[in-house]
């Protein structure tokens, strides 16, 4: 019999979740700020071989533990088949992209990443995924903060955003993403005792001001947003099942017209008949629905299309007029289309009805907290994909918490019967 400590196992997992928020790659020291020109994610960095090296070993450890329990792992395969058809396109997505080579390596590591999720999904209940997540976020939280103090002039903005804190992040959008995800989190974990409680308490706090120090319009609007939905989802009258998805539905496309309206207001009002491309949004959009119809089945493949003047995205170059190479189409779901067509797209949206029906039951039979988790990230990820892209990503926690909610059984007696021996020793 193999004995793990299951301490050491939840350390591992920790520093996993952390590794796939990206923070180990200190970005903004080695990208200058974005200034009056749109910065990409450099090509290579002196960290590239450590995060290589770390990548490859977590995926090569939960290989280990899963194998070790792979009667009770092989059941999670049986979840959710559009995910997996969905992560079969990705990868073999290169056949068909401009960049076979890059679209291959990053495939690879997008299922690494899928890999991970599989793990998390099926050795932790929801209850304990979420308690673990908030530690690694509030850990997370806590580096940057103290990062952005040390480094200045690396972590703070320049130039258009001059003083915007983007911590160890290659940009402040991208900073108060995460921290937003971070105050949801800690918002919906229930915490053991009084001083966990206190500890969560104090990663919202530290998160939510970070938020502000990043003067992201798009956190601080979606923060707002992701708290009155959770105020209406505690209090809809959950046995009316009638009108559960009229809410939803009205309740996500309320707030993302909201959203929308809040990002674009100083647009909105400024504009005088001269300029309603909502600080060039709408070309950009434009311009990758053209190309979209230029494929429309299958895209140009995992990260095949925005390579700046090199590939399909000189396009949109083109298009939008200036030296400015958009880094994606600022629209997850067009990120979708582009990447993977409506082959992709539809087998996407499946995923996504499948997991939600089940949110929506979660959310039913379940009062605590970590029964409106599943229900609070898919609107956050329906809300932040107005703006960014956060879905098919690899080395991602918003990819990563996404599949592992799309395998995991939500309601208790479910998890009691999957996550057998949660403190304890894998069996023989």
């Amino acid at each position: 019999m193999i004995r793990i400590p299951p301490l050491l196992e939840k350390f591992m997992t920790i520093f996993s979740l952390i590794f796939y928020t990206r923070l180990f790659s200190f970005e903004s020291l080695f990208v200058h700020s974005e200034g009056e020109l749109a910065v990409s994610s450099p090509d290579y960095t002196p960290l590239d071989p450590l995060l290589s090296l770390m990548q490859h070993g977590i995926a090569f450890v939960v290989l280990v533990l899963m194998a070790l329990r792979w009667q009770h792992t092989i059941g999670f395969f049986r979840r959710n088949p559009f995910l997996w058809l969905l992560i079969i396109l990705v990868l073999i997505s290169a056949n068909w992209s401009n960049f076979p080579e890059i679209t291959q390596r990053r495939s690879f590591a997008f299922l690494e990443t899928c890999l991970f999720a599989l793990y998390f999904a099926s050795r932790y209940a929801i209850k304990e995924q979420l308690r673990l997540t908030a530690y690694a976020l509030g850990i997370t939280a806590i580096i940057s903060f103290f990062f952005s103090l040390a480094f200045p002039s690396s972590a703070l903005e320049s130039g258009v955003h001059a003083g915007s804190w983007r911590g160890p992040f290659l940009h402040k959008n991208l900073f108060a993403r995460l921290m937003t995800l971070i105050c949801l989190v800690n918002l919906l974990v229930t915490p053991v005792n009084r001083r966990e409680g206190y500890l969560f308490l104090a990663f919202c706090c530290l998160s939510f001001g970070m938020i502000g120090l990043s003067t992201s319009k798009s956190a601080l609007f979606i923060g707002i947003i992701l708290f009155i939905l959770m105020q209406i989802y505690q209090t809809i009258s959950w046995q009316d099942y009638i009108r559960i998805p009229l809410w939803l539905t009205g309740l996500l496309l309320a707030g993302s017209l909201f959203l929308w309206i809040g990002m674009n207001l100083e647009d909105i009002i400024t504009a005088s008949g001269r300029d309603l491309t909502l600080s060039g949004r709408t070309i950009i959009w434009s311009a990758v629905l053209d190309k979209i119809q230029e494929r429309p089945w299958l895209g140009y493949g995992y990260l095949g299309f925005w390579y700046g003047l090199k590939g399909p995205s000189s396009y949109v170059q083109k298009a939008y007029g200036t030296t400015y190479i958009p880094p994606h189409s600022h629209n997850g779901f067009l990120e979708l289309a582009i990447a993977f067509g409506l082959v992709g797209t539809i087998l996407f949206i499946m995923s996504f009805l499948l997991v939600i029906r089940r949110a929506i039951i979660s959310a039913i039979y379940q009062s605590h907290h970590e029964g409106l988790w599943p229900l609070m990230y898919l609107s956050f990820l329906i809300l932040y994909n107005q703006t960014e892209s956060t879905l098919l990503e690899h080395n991602s926690i918003f990819w990563l918490l996404y599949m592992s909610l799309a395998l995991s059984p939500f309601l208790p007696q479910h998890n009691a019967q999957l996550n057998y021996e949660q403190n304890s020793v894998f069996s023989q």
